[in-house]
C-alpha cells in the first residue's frame, strides 16, 4: 500500500549514524508567509516546515544530519491556527480576519517529487471562543473547476453546487486536502 502520510522525514546523522524517521499526517505550516502574503505564500510556508526541521544530531551534537523527505499520494495542511485572532495579534497582524473565500485557495502545490491538486477544504463554521463545539462542512473541488459543498446537517444529504457567489464568500478554512497528480 503507498504511504497515505502527508510526509514521512527521516533524519540520519553522517557521524553516528543514529536515525529518526518521522511521520505525519497532518501538515502544520509556518504562519509567517501566509500572514503575509495570504493563500500565496502557501507553497513557501510548507517548505519552509522542512527547511526548518532539526538539523543537529541529539546524540553527538553533530550539525550535518542528512534529512530525507518522501510524501505520499495524499497531503493534509492544517491551517486552523489562522482564524485564532490572539495568534495574529501577538505575530503582529491585528488586522487579521483569518478568513479566505474558495478563489483564494492555491489549486496546486510543488513539491520536489511532483505535482499536488486541491481536491478539498474543511471550513469551520462556529464562534471565534475555542472552548464552544463548532461545525465543519466540506467543499470538494471538482475536475470541472466547480465546488460541490457536502454537510451533514443539511437533511437532503446531496452536494450543492457552489455558485460564483459562494466561492467569494469568506470561511473559516481549516484542513486544505492535496493529492498526488
Amino acid at each position: 500500500m503507498k504511504n497515505t502520510f502527508s510526509y514521512k522525514m527521516l533524519q540520519k546523522c553522517s557521524t553516528c549514524e543514529w536515525t529518526k524517521e518521522e511521520c505525519i499526517t497532518i501538515i502544520e505550516t509556518n504562519t509567517q508567509s501566509i500572514y503575509e502574503h495570504g493563500m500565496r505564500g502557501l507553497q513557501r510556508a510548507l517548505d519552509e516546515k522542512v527547511k526548518d526541521a532539526n538539523k543537529t544530531c541529539r546524540r553527538c551534537i553533530n550539525k550535518d544530519v542528512l534529512i530525507t523527505v518522501t510524501r505520499g499520494a495524499l497531503v493534509f495542511v492544517d491551517i486552523e491556527c489562522l482564524q485564532w485572532k490572539e495568534l495574529a495579534t501577538r505575530l503582529g497582524y491585528p488586522d487579521w480576519s483569518g478568513t479566505f473565500t474558495l478563489s483564494e485557495m492555491s489549486t496546486e502545490i510543488q513539491f520536489s517529487d511532483g505535482t499536488y491538486k486541491l481536491i478539498a477544504v474543511i471550513e469551520y463554521v462556529g464562534s471565534d471562543n475555542r472552548k464552544e463545539i463548532g461545525h465543519y462542512i466540506t467543499h470538494c473541488h471538482r475536475v470541472t473547476g466547480s465546488w460541490e459543498t457536502y454537510d451533514d446537517l443539511n437533511h437532503n444529504k446531496h452536494s450543492i453546487i457552489a455558485s460564483a457567489r459562494m466561492l467569494l464568500q469568506k470561511k473559516k478554512i481549516a484542513v486544505l486536502f492535496f493529492v498526488k497528480h
